[in-house]
């Protein structure tokens, strides 16, 4: 409370969360204190603050498993742990707009890649493969994603602070667009053109790779006049140039990072 009084902030991005999913009982812990607590005491902290916007980043892990684009009235079912804290994170967030009337926007962004992406997720695992002729474990075939660019991401933020029918919103923010593993593998390689061993079937999926959803992005082209401008194959073209001048961080071991 005392620092948000102190900054006085116009416009607050609430993006804090840990990455990935907790693996045991503590970093259980620190993903319910930091998505849950977390963000009801930064939402009290700010109760007396006159921002102008409060963006939320909340998840479509919240969404569950499915079969068809997840819209943002589609019932709140998640599978993971991840999912629940971060669906906790944003009915949080809704409450307390609607109890203090504060400018709050909730985006449920999929999956993001680019710039600063952990190093040992799938995007900058298999970059790393194709720079370093290594050989890259993957999911099974048909486990996919809807990935979006993160700097569409940052576009869908900045909108948010310009368009006040945005407030007390939950929005998409995808691409809409179904890619499996082994289709965004491929990518990499035409990208970087060349070929590296591809072990199908041999990295243990996750809950939610078998049953990923993809963004119905029709609310944020209507609210938003918001769209992504990155097809895969560009937003990879820019994440690889910009991994290649950064060869310290992942292009070098890094198992322990996340």
């Amino acid at each position: 409370r005392r620092i948000v009084g102190e900054v006085n902030p116009d416009f607050i991005f609430h993006l804090a969360s840990p990455g990935g999913h907790p693996k045991n009982e503590q970093e259980k812990a620190e993903l319910w204190r930091t998505s849950a607590l977390g963000t009801s005491n930064l939402l009290e902290a700010s109760v007396n603050c006159r921002y102008n916007c409060l963006v939320h980043f909340g998840s479509s892990l919240e969404y569950g498993a499915g079969f068809r684009p997840a819209k943002e009235d589609d019932p709140v079912s998640p599978i993971t742990d991840r999912g629940v804290a971060r669906a906790e994170a944003t009915a949080l967030c809704s409450k307390f707009a609607k109890e203090n009337s504060k400018p709050i926007v909730t985006l449920r962004v999929f999956s993001v890649y680019g710039y600063w992406e952990g190093p040992t997720r799938l995007i900058p695992r298999a970059i790393r493969a194709a720079l370093m002729n290594e050989e890259l474990a993957l999911t099974p075939r048909g486990c996919g994603r809807d990935f979006i660019f993160v700097e569409d991401v940052i576009e869908a933020c900045l909108l948010c602070l310009e368009k006040e029918k945005t407030h007390g919103e939950i929005i998409n923010i995808g691409s809409g667009v179904w890619w499996t593993h082994e289709e965004t593998v491929g990518t990499i390689q035409n990208v970087c053109g060349r070929k590296f061993s591809v072990r199908i079937g041999d990295y243990q999926p996750s809950p939610y790779d078998m049953s990923a959803r993809i963004a119905d992005i029709g609310k944020a082209k209507g609210l938003l006049k918001w769209q992504p401008t990155h097809t895969l194959r560009q937003g990879l073209e820019a994440t690889i140039a910009w991994i290649r001048k950064r060869p310290d961080i992942y292009l070098s071991q890094v198992d322990t990072l996340h």
